[in-house]
C-alpha cells in the first residue's frame, strides 16, 4: 500500500475494502482414509499382546461417508459397482459389498424417521402417487420357479403427500418398491389416516391399477395432462378437433399459471377458476358431446376413444373446478419419480427385495429433505450424530425441524427443558 502502481502512470496503490478471491480445487476419492501405525506391546510372561488407540473419536467409517454413499448410490444413480472400481484407481479400495453394509446401517439407524414421514404423508391433505417398473432379482428368481403364480411384476410407486403443520405445507416424498401396484400401496398408506381428519385429495392417472377402496373416504382427483395427451398423440391426424381440446387445456393452464404468478390462495385459485376455465370446461364436454351423439366422430377410432376417455373422468379431470386446493394433474409426483428412474437406469436391478426397501428408506429421505431445500448431507449426517434423540423424538428430526433441534441442543436448551 503506498507504492507506486506498475504501469507507471504516476499513481499510488491503496487497498480496497473488498478483497479478492481465488477458488483452488484438488480431486479426491469419495472415500478418503488415514492409515494409524499403532505400536505393539507383548507382555514377556503370558503373552498377551496389547495394540495401542488410533485416538478418542476415530472410527473405521464415519458418518459422513455413510451419507456420501447413500446420496451417490439412492440419489444420483451412482452403482455400488462403480464407486468401487473409482475407488480402486485411486488407491483406497471400498468394496461394492462394504458400501451395501454402510448404506443398510444407516438405513437402520433412521428406519424410524422413515416409519414417521410415512405415517404423516398418510395426514396429508393433498396426495398424488403413481408407479413405474422395477426389477428385483429375488422375485425374478421366484417368477421362473413358479411360473404359474398370480402375480409376477414389481413395481416402484412414488407417494408425494402435501401436510399442513399450522401455517406451513411440507411435502413428504414416499417410496415403496415391491409387488404391489401404486393403488395398493395408497390403500395401505390411507389405512393409517386418523378417521378425525377430512377426506384427502387423492390425485392419479386413470388407469385400473391406481384405484383406491371405495370404502376409504377420499375426493378422487384425475390427471388433466394425462387425458390431453390422448389428442396430443393424434393430432397429426385429427388436426381441427384436437386443436380445440389442446387450445381449451392450454388456456386452463395460462389461468392456472397466473394463479401462481400472483400468489392465490387456495380459496381465491378456486374462485378464479370457477370464473375463467369452468365456462371453457363446459363448453368442451357440451362440445364432445355434440360429437358423439351427433355421430360426426366414429366412437372406436383414437379420437372417439379420447373423446370417451375424456368424458369417463370428467369429474375426476375437473375437481380443480370444485375443490379447494385440488391440482390439475400428477407433474410433481411424477418429478420425484424420475429420481427412481435414473437409479434404475444405472444400476438396473435390485438384488433382493431387502435391498430394495433399504434403497426406498433412503431414497424417500434423501427426497423428502431435498424438498424441504435442506441439504441432504449435512441432514443424514446430523441425523447419525444424534441418533439417541432420534430414536426418543423422531418428530423433532424431520427436514424442516431438525436444525431447530440442533441449535436447542447446542444451546444447552435441552438440559434446562429436562430440569
Amino acid at each position: 500500500m503506498g507504492d507506486a502502481c506498475p504501469e507507471g502512470c504516476g499513481g499510488k496503490l491503496y487497498r480496497i475494502k473488498k478483497p479478492g478471491a481465488f477458488v483452488s480445487f484438488t480431486g479426491n476419492a469419495l472415500a478418503s482414509a488415514t492409515r494409524y501405525v499403532l505400536e505393539k506391546l507383548r507382555c514377556g510372561l503370558c503373552g498377551k499382546t496389547y495394540t495401542a488407540s488410533p485416538g478418542a473419536g476415530v472410527r473405521k467409517y464415519d458418518a459422513a461417508l455413510k451419507a456420501q454413499l447413500a446420496i451417490a448410490k439412492n440419489y444420483m444413480g451412482l452403482p455400488f459397482h462403480r464407486i468401487a472400481k473409482m475407488q480402486a484407481m485411486l488407491g483406497v479400495p471400498l468394496p461394492a459389498s462394504t458400501q451395501f453394509e454402510l448404506t443398510e446401517s444407516l438405513a437402520n439407524e433412521i428406519h424410524i424417521l422413515y416409519k414417521t414421514l410415512m405415517h404423516l404423508a398418510a395426514q396429508g391433505h393433498c396426495i398424488s402417487y403413481d408407479d413405474t417398473w422395477a426389477r428385483i432379482l429375488s422375485c425374478m428368481k421366484e417368477n421362473k420357479e413358479n411360473p404359474n403364480r398370480d402375480r409376477k411384476g414389481m413395481q416402484t410407486t412414488a407417494i408425494l403427500s402435501t401436510v399442513r403443520t399450522g401455517v406451513n405445507t411440507h411435502k413428504i416424498a414416499i417410496f415403496l418398491t415391491d409387488r404391489q401396484h401404486a393403488g395398493e400401496n395408497m390403500n395401505d398408506l390411507l389405512r393409517r389416516r386418523a378417521s378425525s381428519l377430512p377426506p384427502p385429495i387423492c390425485m392419479s392417472d386413470a388407469l385400473s391399477c391406481n384405484n383406491l377402496l371405495d370404502e376409504l373416504n377420499i375426493i378422487d382427483s384425475k390427471c388433466l395432462i394425462h387425458g390431453r395427451r390422448k389428442f396430443h398423440e393424434i393430432r397429426d391426424y385429427f388436426q381441427e378437433p384436437c386443436a380445440l381440446v389442446l387450445d381449451t387445456i392450454a388456456l386452463v393452464y395460462h389461468y392456472e399459471g397466473i394463479t401462481k404468478a400472483e400468489k392465490m390462495t387456495p380459496q381465491e385459485r378456486l374462485t378464479y377458476h370457477q370464473t375463467h376455465s369452468a365456462p371453457l370446461m363446459t363448453s368442451l364436454k357440451e362440445w364432445i358431446n355434440n360429437q358423439l351423439d351427433s355421430k360426426k366422430v366414429e366412437p372406436n377410432s383414437s379420437l372417439g376413444k379420447a373423446f370417451r376417455y375424456m368424458l369417463k373422468h370428467w369429474i375426476g379431470l375437473t375437481q380443480f373446478l370444485r375443490v379447494e386446493g385440488s391440482m390439475l394433474d400428477n407433474n410433481d409426483c411424477e418429478r420425484i419419480i424420475k429420481d427412481i428412474i435414473v437409479c434404475r437406469k444405472n444400476s438396473l436391478f435390485y438384488k433382493t427385495e431387502h435391498g430394495a426397501y433399504i434403497g426406498c428408506i433412503l431414497t424417500s429421505i434423501i427426497e423428502t429433505c431435498v424438498l424441504a431445500k435442506e441439504n441432504p448431507f449435512d441432514y443424514l449426517v446430523s441425523l447419525q450424530n444424534n441418533r439417541k434423540d432420534l430414536v426418543k423424538n423422531p418428530h423433532l428430526w424431520l427436514p424442516w425441524t431438525y436444525r431447530q433441534q440442533l441449535e436447542l441442543m447446542e444451546s444447552g436448551g435441552m438440559k434446562a427443558k429436562a430440569a
